[in-house]
């Protein structure tokens, strides 16, 4: 098969990607913290500064909401809360 190129839109290209990430992700920390995914849990936050992501992200919450098994999903833009980065030299 062939794909048309002009056919793609790039917005939704990145909301199904951005979907598939957040599924994959939540799948990846049940699994870490042995969580079945019958069983529910109460939320889950998608840590992004941009709110467009999360506001593009609106029509696959239902979806995300079954795949994971999750009550609440929330958003937060503050990304320090929760990551710290660090930069470390590669001494030989």
């Amino acid at each position: 098969a062939e794909v048309n190129e002009r056919l793609l839109d790039p917005a939704v290209t990145e909301q199904m990607t951005n979907f598939m990430s957040i599924v994959e992700t939540a799948r990846k920390l049940r699994e870490q913290k042995k969580v079945s995914l019958k069983q529910p849990i109460a939320a889950l936050t998608v840590v992004n500064r941009r709110e467009a992501v999360f506001a593009g992200l609106a029509p696959f919450l239902p979806y995300i909401r079954e795949e994971i098994n999750v009550e609440d999903i929330r958003h937060e833009a503050n990304v320090d809360k929760y990551v710290k980065l660090e930069a470390l030299p590669n001494l030989p």
